[in-house]
């Protein structure tokens, strides 16, 4: 089984191609990309176009997902802006992955049975951490990803 864990935030996307065999889970991107940042000259509803190539363009190049899960921002900023933005790119992941027939799934830390406190921890036992940009935001991915193998993490 193969799925990708998507965490979106304001300024990009962190994302997670899980395989799950009988040996364990494997995270197939762990030392490749795995953060697209906005371009800064990205403004606009150009951002939203941006993104869905950019959403499209990691189902293309890693054909073969059995699913999508998303870890859903759980932060209520000050700024509704940037909250806005965050569910918009939740939104055209979503239609993306129906557009190409790929079942997706959307998670927060209690579904995930963890916090932000404890998801990167989680991550790294289960598959190791990335060797660039190791954070809660490729953790979510990460861990989103395994849930929806149907494990318990």
């Amino acid at each position: 089984m193969k799925i990708l864990g998507i965490r979106n935030y304001s300024d990009g996307i962190r994302y997670a191609i899980i395989e799950k065999d009988d040996s364990g889970y494997k995270c197939l991107n762990l030392s490749n990309e795995n953060r697209i940042t906005k371009p800064k000259s990205c403004e606009g509803n150009d951002i939203y176009t941006w993104f869905r190539k950019e959403i499209e363009r990691i189902i293309d190049n890693n054909k073969g997902f059995d699913g999508i899960a998303i870890k859903q921002n759980e932060n209520t900023p000050s700024n509704y802006s940037k909250l806005k933005q965050v569910m918009f790119f939740d939104c055209i992941t979503t239609m993306v992955a129906s557009d190409k027939n790929i079942p997706i799934s959307s998670f927060v830390y209690t579904n995930l049975r963890t916090s932000s406190k404890n998801v990167e921890q989680l991550a790294e036992s289960n598959v190791g951490k990335t060797s660039k940009h190791w954070d809660t935001k490729i953790a979510d991915a990460i861990v989103a990803a395994i849930k929806m193998t149907n494990a318990h993490v």
